[in-house]
């Protein structure tokens, strides 16, 4: 919690003009999800604010919005492994 202190002191915001709070929700390491999750759900329970978890490989895919194509973000997952999922944009009908 120190470090997050010195964030709040660095980029100059009041802890109270926070509305919204987002965490990773993975994947990643047990223990830096654990711990990333802990400190999103105490910070929102303490300032009560809305918390909201994402997935990591979604909010990747989710920076293109090339239509009908297949996106496979990849994270490396150490030990010669990786963590992945497939994913296709689909854009709304338009409507008449």
């Amino acid at each position: 919690m120190p470090e997050t202190q010195k964030l709040f002191e660095q980029s100059q915001v009041d802890k109270q003009e926070i509305t919204d709070i987002v965490v990773a929700e993975g994947p990643g390491s047990y223990t830096g999800l654990r711990i990333g999750v802990t400190v999103a759900k105490t910070l929102a329970y303490a300032l009560q604010t809305r918390l909201y978890g994402v997935s990591s490989l979604k909010a990747l895919a989710a920076t293109i919005k090339d239509e009908h194509r297949l996106l496979v973000p990849i994270f490396d997952a150490r030990r010669e492994a990786v963590y992945t999922c497939l994913f296709i944009h689909i854009s709304e009908p338009t409507r008449p």
